[in-house]
């Protein structure tokens, strides 16, 4: 299993960005799924999910506020021993859906994308996991329409977690 235990001193650091985050997009509508949560909930999650995915894949976290809110439609970005850059989008859930959603085909702007969830259900401070990853491609082909709201990949069609790397460090850049 590929996970994280996230030290304290981090988890303060993170709360403090998703705080900066939410802050500067007051007044900017959220485009939430998960309403039960706030808004600062949903960033510090979210920054749980990059955490992960960065120290597995030794990457550098984004920590930037953008003043508009959100980011470019990716939060990393791989680059590999050819000079091949893959935008990953990470995405983290705790919903009974158990899928990797977006509100449309093209709002997944990245190369891959990244589902995370705790390591424990509903207990994100004990550890966070990847639950699997898809490409763009595969998300068109793979989703289906969920809640009215977007289309999703179940977590049991994404690819295993443990392909990533292999995956990422394959990629050719196209010439």
């Amino acid at each position: 299993m590929m996970a994280v235990i996230i030290p304290e001193e981090d988890i303060k650091k993170l709360r403090t960005i998703a705080e900066q985050r939410n802050n500067k997009k007051q007044g900017v509508p959220t485009l939430k799924i998960a309403k039960q949560y706030s808004d600062y909930a949903i960033h510090f999650f979210g920054l749980l999910g990059e955490y992960t995915v960065a120290i597995i894949l030794n990457l550098q976290m984004d920590t930037n506020i953008n003043p508009e809110g959100g980011d470019q439609g990716y939060d990393l970005i791989y680059t590999n021993k050819h000079y091949t850059q893959t935008k990953i989008d990470v995405k983290f859930t705790m919903s009974k859906q158990d899928c990797l959603f977006f509100t449309s085909n093209h709002k997944f702007k990245a190369d891959i994308a990244i589902l995370t969830k705790p390591v424990r259900k509903n207990k994100p401070l004990e550890g966070i996991r990847v639950a699997g990853w898809i490409t763009k491609e595969g998300f068109k082909e793979k989703s289906i329409p969920v809640l009215n709201r977007g289309r999703c990949v179940k977590t049991k069609n994404l690819r295993r977690p443990p392909t990533l790397k292999d995956f990422l460090d394959c990629q050719v850049q196209e010439e």
